[in-house]
């Protein structure tokens, strides 16, 4: 009965998330005011319309469609080990902005 209430809740939980990620038509006059000065770089927001600035160093990325954030330039999303997702969501996995050595 657990194994079942999780799944159930799990199921719940991404299908909520799936939703509360859904995107409409770009409305680009409807964004706030370009960020001016972005130490990362600049991208779009989730729905690839609004342009904002970067995750940088410790800041917190990834998360379903990057909702936390996508690294700026020199840097990739380390995942944060506390972070345990089910089997098929590692897509979904957290972490933090941490610099690319190499």
């Amino acid at each position: 009965m657990k194994a079942c209430t999780v799944a159930l809740l799990v199921a719940a939980s991404v299908i909520c998330a799936a939703e509360a990620l859904s995107c409409s038509y770009c409305r680009r006059w409807e964004c706030p005011v370009s960020p001016r000065s972005c130490h990362w770089g600049t991208g779009l927001d989730l729905c690839q319309c609004c342009p904002i600035c970067l995750q940088g160093p410790g800041e917190r990325c990834g998360g379903p469609s990057a909702s936390d954030g996508t690294c700026g330039t020199g840097l990739w999303c380390q995942p944060d080990p506390y972070d345990i997702l089910p089997p098929g969501l590692e897509s979904n996995q957290r972490g933090f902005c941490s610099f690319i050595w190499g």
